[in-house]
This record gives C-alpha cells, sequence and structure tokens, in this order.
C-alpha cells in the first residue's frame, strides 16, 4: 500500500511538470493534441519494450483488447483535447480545479456502484484537498459556461479512466501489457485527430525535439506510474494521491517562470499534503488480493459485460 501511495506521488509530480514542457512545446508552433500523440507513442513504444524483455507480454481477449483501446482513447487522449479545449475557454486556474473534481467523481462512483465503504478519512482527505486546490489557482470573475462545462467533462472522463483501470476486466493483466494497449488507444485516437485537423507535424527545432523527448520520458513515467499505483491501492486513494500535480505544477512555475509564491498558495500546498496524508495512512483501506478475480471483486467485467459469455477468442 505505501509503495503504491509513493508510485503515485511520483507520477503526479510527472504530470505536474508536464504544462509546463507542453507550454514551451506549444510555443514552438506544435498543437497540444500533436504533443501528446508524440508523448503517447512513446508510452506505447517503451512499455512494448519493457514486456518484451521482460517476456510479460501475454494473450489476451478480444473484450480486453477492446475495453483497454476504448479506455485509453478516452481516458488518456480525450482527457487531454477537454483540458486543452477548456484551457482556451476559461482560465488555467479554473479549468485545474474543476478537472480536479476528479477525485470526488471517483469517490462517489466507487462507492454508489461498487459499494466501497465511505470512511471518514476520505471525506476529510476530500475536503481538505479541494480547499487547498482553491487556495492555489487564481480565478476569474467572469466565466464562459461551455468552458465549464468542459472542464467538468474532463474530470468526469478521467475518473472513469482510473475506475476502469482499477475495475476493468484486464486489471489481472501485467502492468506493461495494459500500458501498451492503453496508450495504443490514445495514440490512434490522437493520431486521427491530428490529421484530420492538419496538425500532425514533426517538432520544428532542435530545441523543440529536446522538449519532446523530455516530455515524452515524464509521460512515461507518469502513466505507468499511475497504472502500478492503482494496482496497489485502488482507484480512490489513487485519485487523491495525484492530486500533487497542482503543486508540482505551482513548483514549476516558480522554477521556470520565476513566478512568486503567495501564504495563500503556501497554506494550500500544505493543506493538499496534510490531505494526501491523511487518506494514505487509512489502515482500512486496503487492496484486495491479486490473486483474486476482479469479477468476485465487483469488477467492471460484471457490472459492464455482464451480458457477454465469457469465452472470447484469443489474439
Amino acid at each position: 500500500m505505501v509503495a503504491g501511495i509513493l508510485i503515485l506521488m511520483l507520477a503526479s509530480v510527472m504530470f505536474g511538470i508536464n504544462p509546463t514542457l507542453t507550454k514551451e512545446l506549444i510555443q514552438t508552433g506544435m498543437s497540444p493534441s500533436c504533443i501528446v500523440f508524440f508523448s503517447h507513442s512513446a508510452i506505447c513504444l517503451f512499455n512494448l519494450s519493457a514486456a518484451a524483455i521482460k517476456h510479460s507480454m501475454v494473450k489476451i481477449s478480444l473484450r480486453q483488447m477492446g475495453v483497454m483501446l476504448m479506455t485509453g482513447a478516452a481516458g488518456m487522449g480525450m482527457t487531454s483535447l477537454l483540458l486543452g479545449t477548456a484551457y482556451m475557454m476559461i482560465p488555467v486556474g479554473l479549468t485545474t480545479i474543476l478537472h480536479f473534481l476528479y477525485p470526488l467523481f471517483v469517490v462517489c462512483i466507487m462507492t454508489t456502484i461498487f459499494k466501497e465503504k465511505f470512511i471518514w478519512r476520505k471525506a476529510v482527505g476530500m475536503a481538505g484537498a479541494l480547499c487547498g486546490l482553491t487556495m492555489i489557482v487564481q480565478v476569474d470573475s467572469t466565466q464562459s459556461v461551455k468552458g465549464i462545462l468542459i472542464a467538468i467533462a474532463s474530470g468526469l472522463v478521467y475518473a472513469i479512466y482510473i475506475i476502469i483501470s482499477d475495475k476493468g476486466c484486464f486489471v489481472l493483466l501485467p502492468i506493461h501489457t495494459k500500458m501498451v494497449f492503453m496508450a495504443l488507444g490514445s495514440m490512434l485516437f490522437l493520431g486521427v485527430q491530428s490529421a484530420l485537423t492538419g496538425t500532425l507535424a514533426l517538432p520544428p527545432s532542435l530545441k523543440a525535439w529536446a522538449f519532446l523527448a523530455f516530455q515524452c520520458c515524464v509521460s512515461i513515467i507518469g502513466y505507468t506510474g499511475l497504472t502500478y499505483g492503482i494496482s496497489r491501492t485502488g482507484a480512490s486513494v489513487a485519485a487523491f494521491a495525484t492530486t500533487l500535480e497542482p503543486v508540482t505544477s505551482v513548483v514549476a512555475g516558480i522554477v521556470v517562470y520565476r513566478e512568486v509564491i503567495t501564504p495563500s498558495m503556501a497554506a494550500g500546498i500544505a493543506l493538499i499534503l496534510a490531505s494526501v496524508l491523511t487518506i494514505a495512512t487509512e489502515s482500512k483501506l486496503r487492496r484486495q488480493p491479486e490473486t483474486q478475480s476482479p469479477v468476485s471483486s465487483g469488477s467492471l467485467e460484471n457490472t459492464i459485460f455482464e451480458l457477454e459469455g465469457e469465452n472470447s477468442d484469443n489474439v
């Protein structure tokens, strides 16, 4: 459990660095969807290589492959597009707050659909994390309703991605196998989208290539670490452990752009850290043994695919 939380915190730090790198790449003329396409392609290739070296690539059913591809396209690809659209319509601060409603969505879904016990540490952690987040970011007074709805949608889609990663029919597969197919789904989705909009292009300079290489490394650590952490802690704990992302973004802004940290921001960072610690120390939140079938633990294979047969063709 502790190891999983530490990995999730590392992944959260990587995700927090990512916006700064993306901003630098956008300034070179690359589109957000094109940048994410290349980084998710790198995730796919890295995990494919790792699986080949470790001989951990296993046979999967057509159902598992389809669910992983769709999960990656929606959770990794669509979330990125929604966030990029929201950033152009409302302030980044407000977008961040609305996107980070996803831990609430995760807890609500896990509690209502999967009957996960709602304990007091979760409530305290939720309240503390949201309060800390509002103290960190700065919000304007007049906003676009459409932009607000898109930002909320990004949080909902990401919440579903985290839950499916924890409860889906592919949950017992090796980490690298899962990441290969989820990253492939996102890569195909964003590749088609970028090609249709005419924004698919190579980095225009050596500097852009360097930033892209760094961004790919950050994405590999972030998404692979997130998937591993979810498998160790479960969706609810993972959702709140990753709220360190906006903290890292603030720190990156201070280091790279010499942004000034206010007392309110410092208090918000402290509150988020305390909230993560509160949830992490809850002894009752334990991941069920990995050897247990996801069907018996209330997986999405029962919830979504209960009408389907168990025998699928192997690929």
